[in-house]
């Protein structure tokens, strides 16, 4: 296990999650990992996967008028584009109001562009992809950390999955992929695999 950025390293061994883990599985530091049985390792890796996460661009941009109708977010599935989704802070009621609209765009890991050139990018996918053609950007905000990076992305998963070992079941967004309806789903899996687990063990 390598990283080769030696400040997301330092993050990580600075985190007080990696220092409890370290404590929890006495050892000292990543170099001794090999001391670790294979049940160990296998939440230690986990543990790395969620700590090395994806930079989140939020762009706030006003428009003049709503493409989305209802209080929803709009996913942009398109191969090859920055923007993730989309959602009109204005859906929501509040005391005032403006004449414009309020969008939020949300951009994960894009590549090392300029702010200048990411909003154009942002501007032109927005046109080609949601058909949003009015719109002046106010401001753009960057959460780094903000997203697991997960390799094997998944919607479902059998509760029998969940189970690394007789009495652990893992659960949480980074079983399947980094979202609120992951989290949801993987959690329910998990509790069923107990209730299947609890229900052998009582017949």
């Amino acid at each position: 296990m390598k990283f080769e950025d030696k400040s997301k390293m330092s993050k990580v061994e600075n985190s007080i999650s990696y220092k409890i883990l370290m404590k929890a599985f006495q050892i000292k530091n990543i170099k001794q990992i090999h001391k670790l049985n294979a049940i160990k390792i296998k939440i230690f890796t986990a543990f790395f996967t969620v700590i090395s996460p994806l930079l989140l661009t939020p762009i706030i941009l006003d428009t003049e008028s709503r493409v989305i109708k209802k209080q929803l977010i709009g996913l942009v599935p398109e191969k090859d584009t920055l923007i993730n989704n989309i959602f009109y802070h204005t859906s929501l009621e509040t005391k005032i109001r403006s004449n414009n609209e309020l969008l939020s765009v949300t951009v994960i890991d894009h590549p090392n562009l300029s702010d200048e050139a990411l909003i154009d990018r942002v501007k032109i996918e927005l046109r080609a992809h949601c058909g949003i053609d009015d719109c002046a950007f106010i401001k753009q905000y960057k959460i780094p950390m903000a997203l697991p990076k997960l390799m094997d992305l998944k919607y479902e998963v059998l509760p029998v999955k969940t189970r690394l070992t007789a009495r652990l079941f893992l659960a949480g967004d980074t079983q399947l992929n980094g979202s609120l309806n992951a989290a949801m789903i993987s959690g329910e899996r998990a509790a069923l695999g107990v209730i299947e687990e609890v229900s052998k063990t009582n017949s």
